[in-house]
């Protein structure tokens, strides 16, 4: 059953993203308070000093994780109740925001727990003797004088001495560089033409169809109204038409050896699905006397727990043209993967035999080939010949690809608006790592610049360590991102949503220009504010 096989695919998806985001808060959680923790060595030494135990650091670190928790939670679960309503207002209900509050505040507070409990065993370890230290240390220069001090040198000096600090900075930038790479390349490789011609109309220009989404007894009464037999001779008198394909199919219960029952569509297929579906075959072989082919065996287990083989016999139950229930047996001939080309439905039997169970035309769509000078006048025509049968409705290519644009464009939303959350936090991260090692060398540029170091030079050297950890950042966004995003182009092209990976040249460019202009205009502020202090001051300070 196709809704079935929808939630347990929907389950999937949400439990990835649900894992990746758990992983991604943690890193950033986890940095924020490790980088705080180590500009507080001083304070917690000097509590130390008066009385506290490690057990009180522990737990004011511990408090101030859930301190900040608490109103993000409720904060974010207040916007996602809003979020949510004007998605689906239908589906919201009090007691789903309920649960969801309830779920939200254990997650939350269990990942601030799991984030934090290492930086407050770092805080709970601080000695009092580390409150008379500097936490990052002076660099003896005397130990480098085998090297050229340039702003290079400089650069690479003052992003070793915080490692740990610097890797977090680092690894915080990166996910969240993966993470928009991957959702950019998601926009960037799927093609709606491409899903329309693999799900909705694989070989016409124009579809007239019955909603198969109607309830099985309504189904059953529209096909046996025939109204396809009509339309097919209709529609090849109308000039610029270069062929039609039809599509037939029959509402059926189905039961198996072992117990297993539930109703679905039996597929036909005919002379255009062969190819598609010889190409698509795991086992077994489409022949002239093949009863049944059974799809995408892997489903069928998630939602069923079936393993079909070849020679299993499947029982169906369906209507025959007079209403009389018929009760029939057939053989599994060929198993083939969910890309045979034929939609979720899992059986598929020969059109011409299904007909002849059936005693009627189950026609249930029609896709119109048209010659391209044609186009436009044939819409006219068809639209007339269905404008008085409000059972059929008919789309065009066109429309079957604005309504995947339009389907697919809250998961960009989606997926771009998880990516600038975690770049907020990574930019965090970022700034808190500059801004500690400016101020921690303060005192340090105040001793290079009495014996002669320039502002320019001073400038160059924080502008490269700046540099460093952002090309870093954004070599592992290169090295993890572009295989993810090609796994991703060819899920894509595997589903019939892609013609392949297409590298996102634009976004990442603007997201690499983005995280450079970030952080050359925060060194920028940092050291025109320098400028106005002079040499004793900085050194004094």
């Amino acid at each position: 059953r196709s809704s079935a096989a929808s939630d347990v695919y929907k389950r999937q998806v949400y439990g990835v993203v649900a894992a990746i985001l758990f992983l991604a808060a943690a890193l950033v959680i986890y940095s924020i308070f490790y980088i705080s923790v180590g500009q507080k060595v001083a304070e917690f030494g000097q509590l130390r000093t008066i009385g506290a135990s490690k057990k009180q650091i522990y737990k004011i670190v511990l408090k101030q994780g859930y301190m900040l928790a608490v109103p993000g939670i409720l904060i974010g679960s207040i916007m996602g109740t809003i979020i949510s309503y004007c998605l689906q207002s239908k589906g919201w209900s009090v007691f789903a925001f309920i649960v969801s509050l309830c779920g939200a505040c254990l997650f939350g507070i269990l990942l601030v727990y799991i984030s934090v409990r290492k930086p407050a065993k770092i805080a709970a370890n601080t000695s009092p003797i580390s409150a008379l230290k500097n936490p990052v240390g002076i660099v003896n220069y005397r130990t480098h004088k085998r090297h050229r001090i340039t702003p290079v040198y400089l650069a690479k000096i003052s992003f070793s001495r915080n490692r740990k600090k610097s890797l977090l900075t680092i690894l915080s930038l990166g996910l969240c560089g993966v993470i928009f790479f991957l959702a950019a390349s998601y926009q960037s490789s799927f093609n709606a033409e491409s899903m329309a011609r693999y799900w909705d109309m694989k070989y016409g220009d124009f579809k007239i169809s019955i909603d198969l989404e109607n309830e099985s007894e309504n189904l059953d009464a529209l096909l046996q109204k025939e109204y396809f037999s009509d339309y097919v001779k209709r529609v090849g008198d109308i000039e610029g038409v270069s062929n039609i394909f039809t599509y037939a199919t029959v509402p059926v219960d189905f039961s198996t050896d072992n117990d297993i029952s539930d109703s679905t569509l039996m597929l036909g297929y005919n002379e255009k699905d062969l190819a598609s579906l010889n190409a698509a075959v795991l086992s077994g072989n489409i022949t002239d006397d093949t009863e049944l082919v059974v799809s995408d065996p892997e489903r069928i287990y998630d939602v069923y727990h079936w393993k079909p083989q070849i020679g299993d016999t499947v029982t169906f139950n369906f209507k025959n043209h007079s209403g009389k229930t018929i009760t029939k047996a057939f053989k599994i001939g060929a198993i083939t993967s969910s890309n045979d080309g034929m939609g979720g439905y899992i059986f598929r039997m020969p059109e011409n035999m299904l007909k002849e169970l059936a005693g009627y035309d189950c026609t249930y769509a029609i896709e119109i080939q048209a010659e391209a000078e044609y186009q436009e006048i044939i819409e006219q025509e068809l639209k007339l010949l269905v404008s008085d049968n409000r059972d059929v409705r008919l789309q065009t290519l066109q429309d079957f690809i604005v309504e995947h644009q339009s389907d697919n464009r809250a998961g960009f939303t989606l997926a771009y608006a998880i990516a600038a959350i975690l770049w907020i936090f990574a930019v965090i991260n970022q700034i808190n790592l500059t801004v500690t090692n400016l101020l921690s060398q303060k005192q340090e540029m105040g001793t290079l610049k009495s014996i002669g170091m320039t502002n320019k030079q001073l400038k160059q050297a924080f502008m490269m360590e700046g540099l460093f950890t952002t090309l870093i950042a954004l070599l592992i966004t290169a090295v993890v991102g572009i295989p993810g995003g090609y796994a991703i182009g060819i899920f894509l092209k595997n589903a019939g949503m892609s013609t392949g990976f297409v590298f996102p040249v634009v976004a990442f460019t603007l997201f690499a220009v983005a995280m450079f202009m970030l952080e050359s205009l925060m060194t920028i502020l940092l050291i025109h504010s320098w400028k106005k202090q002079s040499v004793i001051a900085i050194m004094r300070n």
